[in-house]
């Protein structure tokens, strides 16, 4: 049950999920986190206490403690909910998107900046990063 704590745990980012995976008193545990069902992520810097917080649609909160990369962490996970809202809104929101940003030029200020920088790119799966999973 998402909620328990974790030993010797790794979370591993995807396009689509994240998976957290461990040991609890009842043995080896998996869960998958989709990433539509993140409704907000909040994370601080530093590595002495839980540094990413997670909250899922159904209202609860996933705290997750980072060794390394919880700022990366962070903008991957924005990163990716906005273009799964961005998906979801459905076709013709998307297509209208996309008509208004090939539309302005390049020099133009108003013309927000693309969110992935120059080289920035998700793969198929991140590095696992060691992580203590808090309950909630």
């Amino acid at each position: 049950m998402l909620g328990e704590p974790l030993w010797r745990s790794r979370a591993r980012l995807y396009p689509t999920y994240i998976e957290l995976s461990g040991w609890s008193w009842t043995g080896r545990t998996v869960y998958r986190l989709p990433i539509e069902t993140i409704q907000h992520v909040r994370w601080w810097g530093g590595k002495r206490d839980i540094n990413l917080e997670i909250t899922l649609a159904s209202g609860k909160i996933v705290a997750l403690y980072l060794e390394e990369s919880a700022g990366t962490w962070n903008y991957t996970l924005r990163r990716l909910r906005e273009e799964n809202m961005i998906a979801s809104e459905g076709d013709a929101s998307a297509d209208a998107v996309r008509d208004a940003q090939s539309t302005a030029p390049a020099t133009d200020p108003d013309r927000s900046a693309d969110p992935s920088p120059s080289g920035d790119t998700l793969p198929e799966r991140t590095a696992p990063h060691r992580v203590g999973i808090a309950p909630s």
